[in-house]
């Protein structure tokens, strides 16, 4: 292969990477980039704005309302920020 073969499928191979590129957790961020709990898209579920999501602010129908409990860590009824992240 000559040299200029070698470096056009070089360049080309360079040039494509970034399209193959994903993101690991979407338009959000990590968990830990996150300081500001109210500033994410939870605020939209804690409706009384005291920084944690209850249970009570959550449908009955959606996922994270049949997940409460098992979110809820310390068990004081409302969902942290640290907690919501939870694996």
């Amino acid at each position: 292969m000559d040299i200029r073969k070698m470096l056009l499928v070089s360049a080309f191979t360079v040039a494509t990477i970034p399209a193959f590129a994903q993101e690991k957790y979407g338009t959000m961020g990590p968990p830990e980039s996150n300081a500001n709990f109210a500033n994410t898209s939870t605020s939209t579920l804690d409706k009384n704005g005291d920084g944690a999501i209850e249970k009570s602010e959550l449908s009955a129908s959606s996922q994270l309302y049949n997940r409460f409990e098992t979110r809820d860590a310390n068990g004081d009824g409302k969902l942290t920020k640290d907690e919501y992240w939870m694996p």
